[in-house]
């Protein structure tokens, strides 16, 4: 994973969280347009979040590519070791299991039930 990649996903966190926080603060009692209050919203908050990760980028890319580093050789160890792991042996307890069929029972069998209904035609009398 590149160490860029963490901070350039965070303009989308922040601008999430800065809409919501926008349609409250420009909205507060709901009594606008929710459309033209969502755009406006929208696009402060996609500004103040492009400068928001900007800064961060700026600020904290070199300090995250060093422990990125640091962290390199025990994280592929450690992914290397998880791709050895043999499956889990999974004990389901006797409760949980599913029951076998009762040994009589034919699952296949069709049973026809008789008509609900003629399928002759009945004359009604109303009087």
């Amino acid at each position: 994973m590149d160490a860029r990649d963490t901070t350039a996903n965070n303009a989308d966190l922040w601008s999430h969280y800065l809409r919501d926080e926008w349609n409250r603060f420009l909205d507060p009692f709901h009594l606008a347009d929710p459309a033209a209050v969502d755009a406006a919203a929208r696009m402060i908050a996609d500004v103040a979040a492009a400068n928001i990760a900007t800064v961060h980028s700026a600020l904290m890319a070199l300090p995250v590519a060093r422990m990125y580093e640091a962290n390199d050789v025990e994280v592929t160890h450690s992914m290397q070791l998880a791709q050895l792991a043999v499956e889990e042996h999974v004990v389901i307890p006797e409760p949980y299991m599913a029951r076998p069929p009762c040994p009589g029972i034919d699952a296949t069998q069709v049973f026809d039930s008789p008509p609900v209904s003629s399928p002759a035609r009945e004359t009604v009398v109303a009087y």
